[in-house]
């Protein structure tokens, strides 16, 4: 009798063995289903216009750079705020085209190296107290220069 006490204890382990590979074969199939579907959830692609609207810049023609389309945007995000080129107690005030076209008949190259950090060691960066305009907002506003900075 004490031999069979002896046994009992070991087939109820085998048997809660069992049970616990056929849970863990179970919750195995599930996680093999439910894991590509979270995987392929987190799969997206994102849109910078949407994720940053206010910092997003559309590719420019660089060979037609228009005032109004491609560099007037740039010069109020980023230069005609109240306090600094328009309205302000700077120099040179950025609100209309005739005011940007006499700055850079007398200096164009300041407002080139304003821009384009890397030129002159970048003594002016601007916009003050803020982040560098992007790389390709600096490319437009020097071929729009390059064209002539017409009024267009």
């Amino acid at each position: 009798m004490e031999e069979i006490n002896h046994i009992l204890p070991l087939n109820n382990f085998f048997n809660l063995n069992k049970i616990a590979k056929s849970k863990m074969k179970v919750l195995l199939k599930l996680l093999l289903i439910a894991a590509p579907i979270f995987l392929l959830n987190a799969c997206y692609y994102d849109k910078e216009q949407e994720l940053y609207p206010n910092s997003f810049v559309a590719p420019v023609d660089q060979t037609n750079v228009l005032y109004s389309k491609n560099v007037l945007p740039v010069f109020n995000a980023n230069c005609a705020g109240s306090g600094c080129h328009v309205g302000g107690p700077t120099t040179f005030n950025f609100g209309t085209w005739t005011e940007v076209n006499t700055y850079l008949n007398i200096a164009t190259n300041n407002l080139l190296c304003s821009v384009d950090w890397s030129c002159n060691g970048g003594s002016y960066k601007m916009p003050k107290g803020g982040t560098q305009i992007s790389a390709i907002q600096i490319t437009t506003i020097k071929n729009w220069i390059a064209q002539g900075h017409k009024n267009n």
